[in-house]
């Protein structure tokens, strides 16, 4: 098995989950089943003594039945201690008359547990053959047997107590032996049958960190295995992809380089060859000749702009951000400054909030609030009163930054076309390339955000970013 970086902690892993939710289901398990046993063997227990002393309690009243109708109190003392010296557990004996006179009460010390008792009675009724004397001597009957007394028993319950602690004791401990028992086989179970799934995320994060020459060494037709293969030749197809990018990225270099030396120097030849004309041989040509060659030597310059322009704009893509904390609000009022000194003479209101700071990539970010801060003061050129702010408001959840200004505007049937590359809007009379909302749209989506614009010809337009 291949060992990758970037190991699975156990506490993260859904091996783990596996177990703690097995675990704590047989602790469940394991709890409701021991708390309805203990329960039911102390209720079968406690049932079990009050059997047992009814018992008792009939055979006592069987002895004591003429002691008892005669009411001789010495005997039914007598017989009452007997019993409590036959019966250990016997706290108390209690013997009353048909009327309810105690005719014994014996009753022993409580024990020291605070253990509770249980407490039994019986009739004690006449002998259905001869329920007096006088019908004994006689030889009658009465209709049935008459009630000449009862019988209380009072046992102690400090033998259950120990006999519950007991067995509270066995069963925990037998519940803790089973519940590890369980707990070591679903940890084994699971270390098992989550390994290929530990395999394959050790390997995804392995790629994702970059190492793309990395395998997942997992065989089998289950769907880790499946999982495996996919992710393998998803792996391949990424390698390939990126020998080509690597490969494109190589070739877009040779192309900007020949942009940048190869058309640049005829277009530096045309522009020099312009001016010499013009400085040394000017007073020879006419006035429409020298006009002419005017339009020659700034149409030049124009197209040596426009290739840096384009050099510019693909250079965006290779770019790597630098992230950091940047001050928007400083670098507005810092482009602000360079517009006014461009054209000290137009009177335009700048509004720029304070304290506007982001995370990204402050080359990038300068070139976006130049981008669109110039635009905006371009597009408010005709305005007198023009009008440019920079601010930030929520939009759904999260903060969008907006530069908005009183110039032009736009028909939002146009809007879908403000950020195509070298496409300009008809009617707006402004000189550009058409490639300036292009660059924005390209770093916000570099910033892992999104650019937005709203208008209304003669009215403003607004345009919000977020990242």
């Amino acid at each position: 098995m291949s060992h990758y970086p970037l190991p699975i902690h156990f506490r993260s892993s859904f091996q783990y989950r596996l177990f703690r939710v097995f675990t704590l289901l047989t602790s469940l398990i394991a709890l409701i089943f021991l708390t309805v046993y203990i329960t039911f063997e102390i209720r079968n227990q406690r049932a079990h003594i009050s059997a047992q002393l009814h018992l008792q309690a009939q055979h006592l009243a069987e002895t004591i039945r003429l002691p008892l109708y005669a009411e001789n109190r010495p005997v039914l003392q007598q017989l009452a201690e007997g019993a409590t010296h036959q019966i250990p557990e016997l706290r108390g004996v209690v013997i009353t008359a048909s009327n309810g006179k105690v005719l014994t009460d014996v009753r022993l010390p409580r024990s020291e547990n605070n253990a509770g008792v249980i407490e039994e009675t019986v009739e004690v009724r006449s002998d259905t053959l001869a329920s007096s004397p006088e019908s004994a001597i006689s030889g009658g009957t009465e209709p049935g047997p008459t009630l000449i007394g009862r019988v209380s028993l009072k046992r102690s319950t400090e033998d259950l107590l120990l006999m519950s602690y007991r067995l509270v004791a066995i069963s925990c401990a037998m519940a803790v032996g089973f519940w590890l028992t369980v707990s070591l086989i679903c940890y084994l179970v699971l270390r098992q049958v989550t390994k290929s799934f530990n395999v394959l995320i050790q390997g995804i994060h392995a790629m994702q960190s970059g190492d793309l020459s990395a395998r997942i060494n997992v065989v089998s037709d289950d769907e880790p295995g499946r999982a495996a293969n996919a992710v393998n030749d998803l792996a391949d197809a990424l390698a390939a992809r990126t020998v080509e990018l690597e490969n494109a990225n190589r070739e877009l270099e040779a192309f900007n380089y020949s942009v940048s030396h190869d058309l640049r120097k005829p277009l530096t030849v045309i522009y020099s060859y312009c001016q010499f004309i013009q400085e040394f041989c000017s007073h020879n040509l006419d006035a429409q000749c020298r006009e002419y060659l005017q339009e020659i030597s700034d149409g030049s310059q124009r197209m040596n702009q426009l290739i840096g322009t384009l050099l510019e704009f693909a250079s965006l893509t290779r770019t790597e951000l630098y992230r950091c904390h940047v001050d928007l609000s400083e670098i507005a009022h810092t482009t602000a400054k360079g517009l006014v000194v461009t054209e000290p003479s137009r009177k335009v209101t700048l509004r720029i909030a304070e304290g506007i700071t982001v995370k990204g990539d402050r080359n990038l970010l300068q070139v976006v609030m130049d981008n669109l801060l110039s635009n905006a003061w371009k597009f408010t050129s005709k305005k007198e009163d023009a009008l440019i702010e920079f601010g930030v408001l929520e939009d759904e959840g999260m903060p969008a930054y907006y530069v908005r200004d009183n110039g032009s505007g736009f028909n939002m049937t146009h809007a879908d076309k403000l950020f195509i590359p070298f496409h300009r809007l008809p009617g707006t009379g402004v000189d550009g390339h058409g490639i300036g909302l292009a660059t924005v749209e390209r770093i916000i989506k570099r910033h892992g955000g999104r650019v937005w614009a709203e208008g209304e010809p003669e009215k403003g337009a607004t345009f919000y970013f977020t990242l």
